[in-house]
């Protein structure tokens, strides 16, 4: 995903997230967005909110792995690949009452893997050399009406 969003090199070095040029949360959105192909990006915070402390955490990690990984490495955002609504939303809906900045952008769950399984592809051919490795994209399986 670093690869393909171009944020290679913005890793801090023994830090659990990245710095990123300050963008606006509105804008990091439309990046996703655009770079992962996706129709829309669900969020929650402020769409001025000044991002640069950066999260990833593609997949599902679930509620209590997203929560703790906000809290401790004090990001701006969280961009994850899918939440439990009761979960990760909430917590951040309750920051932002507290006064806290703080946002969350979900991509969904296959965007959010689909840059890695084709990274993977490069990853495998060398070593197993002779055997074709192909990735096939599953895309969103959404539809957005």
């Amino acid at each position: 995903m670093l690869k393909q969003l171009g944020w290679e090199g913005h890793g801090v070095a023994g830090k659990p997230y990245l710095e990123i040029p300050p963008v606006t949360l509105a804008e990091l959105a439309t990046l996703l967005r655009d770079k992962l192909g996706v129709a829309a990006i669900k969020a929650v915070g402020d769409p001025g909110l000044l991002c640069r402390r950066v999260g990833l955490m593609v997949g599902a990690g679930g509620g209590r792995w997203q929560i703790q990984y906000l809290r401790e490495a004090q990001l701006d955002v969280l961009v994850c690949g899918e939440i439990h609504e009761w979960e990760t939303s909430e917590y951040v809906r309750d920051a932002l009452c507290q006064g806290q900045r703080v946002a969350l952008l979900i991509v969904g769950h296959v965007p959010s893997e689909e840059p890695g399984m084709a990274y993977l592809v490069d990853w495998l051919r060398p070593r197993f050399p002779g055997i074709p490795i192909t990735h096939v994209p599953a895309g969103s399986p959404f539809r957005y009406l």
